[in-house]
């Protein structure tokens, strides 16, 4: 069987990836999340994504990206703080190649109560190390 009849086999079975990845960024979620705190930056919103998790390549010529999980922290004009989403779902639409979600639970936290809950955590684990090394 000729090379050019294997591939178009591996095509149709849909084993060999038609085209290449054309999104502005790598098809993994940190690279995706990299791009889309880029993108909402450059539209001048206050928003950070993290922790993206479940994540697949979609669309005809599967160029559209989706995650399924993740963190979601948006500012809150006139308030200090932020608020907490998890995310339902965060996508990249390739015609228009912007980035859209939808959130799902939120809370708000002060920075005050950030930064005890922080500092919190950062001592907890220093006793931890510490008492694991005493051992």
């Amino acid at each position: 069987m000729a090379l050019s009849s294997r591939l178009t086999l591996l095509l149709a079975a849909g084993l060999w990836p038609a085209a290449a990845f054309a999104a502005p960024f790598s098809p993994d979620p940190v690279s995706f999340a990299g791009y889309a705190n880029a993108a909402f930056r450059r539209d001048n919103r206050e928003l950070v994504v993290k922790n993206l998790g479940t994540c697949l390549r979609e669309g005809p010529q599967r160029d559209g990206y989706r995650c399924l999980s993740g963190e979601l922290l948006r500012a809150v004009p006139g308030k200090q703080g932020r608020e907490f989403c998890k995310l339902d779902a965060i996508w990249y639409v390739p015609f228009s190649r912007t980035v859209q979600f939808r959130t799902g639970s939120c809370q708000f936290r002060t920075d005050q109560q950030r930064l005890i809950d922080q500092g919190q955590r950062l001592l907890r684990q220093g006793l931890d190390t510490l008492e694991n090394q005493t051992r």
